[in-house]
């Protein structure tokens, strides 16, 4: 007769997200005694009957498991990052590359190339008007003049908004606005070009 209280298990996926190796074969040992403490076997899986901080206590932060059977007595455990992993990742490398470029100085090269086609004027109100936006994206000159007609309309749009909401005291605020001054100078290219 064959004995049901016996197991393999088998691990996939990313083991690097285990702790070590012992976490790895108390990892099993922890789940062999979780299937050998359960009166119907066939209820083996995850999460229904398994304690996730007993086992999630052998991973790394950042990875998760997930437990399917492949034979009567064979389970596979997944070894999955969790889904938010991938965003810092991503976040991570934009981080890396700004750092990059920033040593590299790509941006200032970028910049002075651009200087020649539209003046140093708008480059120098663009810089400011980025620093004084604080990270949030602002199309760069070279990016404008790629695609004139898209940025034409935006910036236009722009213009037309500021002037149906205009009053004194607006107005005073937006000629200090460097975000202001560079939309003006923007358009003010495009329309002449």
């Amino acid at each position: 007769m064959l004995n049901t209280n016996i197991i393999s298990i088998i691990f996939l996926g990313d083991t690097n997200g285990i702790n070590s190796k012992n976490a790895k074969i108390r990892f099993k040992e922890e789940l062999k005694k979780i299937y050998n403490n359960l009166e119907d076997k066939s209820n083996f899986n995850y999460p229904d009957n398994i304690n996730l901080e007993s086992c999630n206590r052998f991973l790394k932060d950042e990875f998760t498991f997930k437990l399917s059977k492949k034979d009567n007595s064979i389970f596979s455990v997944e070894i999955i990052p969790k889904s938010d992993n991938k965003e810092k990742k991503d976040n991570l490398r934009k981080k890396l590359k700004e750092l990059r470029n920033k040593r590299c100085n790509t941006a200032m090269k970028k910049m002075n190339a651009v200087k020649k086609d539209v003046g140093s004027d708008l480059i120098e109100s663009f810089l400011k008007a980025q620093k004084a936006m604080k990270g949030y994206p602002i199309p760069d000159p070279s990016e404008i003049m790629n695609n004139k007609e898209k940025y034409l309309q935006e910036f236009t749009e722009y213009k037309q908004m500021v002037n149906q909401m205009k009053n004194d005291n607006t107005s005073n605020i937006l000629k200090k606005n460097p975000y202001h001054q560079y939309a003006l100078k923007v358009i003010d290219m495009l329309e002449n070009n």
